[in-house]
């Protein structure tokens, strides 16, 4: 079983979750109420939002990433769906700091290439019975 994870990218001070079952995105959305009451229905689905959980004042940028896992039949679609939705993820946040992606963007395609990696770690899709 997928456990869900949760990191705090420094240098853009921004959290990133994930979540790969209604289980797990029920858990998060009590501690995360902006999330919706539902999982998504989707193979993969990104949000981002600027929240701030004491009300008033500074926000906070978290980017939450939902992968599911039952959706998938094999580890090719996966990685797929998982640099999808890190494109997805590092596209909002840039869009969030005002930085353009350019066509040779270095930072975009580490941070690509990282959140890839980050939301496959620990994650295998099941043999079919």
């Amino acid at each position: 079983m997928s456990r869900a994870r949760h990191h705090l990218l420094d240098i853009y001070e921004t959290y990133v979750y994930r979540t790969t079952t209604a289980k797990q995105w029920s858990k998060l959305r009590k501690l995360r109420p902006f999330l919706d009451e539902k999982a998504p229905g989707s193979a993969g689905f990104t949000q981002f939002v600027t929240w701030n959980p004491d009300g008033p004042g500074l926000v906070e940028p978290h980017i939450v990433v939902w992968i599911n896992l039952k959706q998938h039949t094999s580890q090719g679609s996966l990685i797929n769906t998982a640099a999808h939705e890190a494109a997805h993820a590092a596209g909002m946040l840039f869009e969030h700091l005002g930085h353009q992606i350019g066509s040779h963007d270095e930072p975009h395609a580490y941070l690509v290439g990282w959140l890839t990696e980050w939301l496959l770690d620990g994650l295998t899709v099941s043999a079919p019975d």
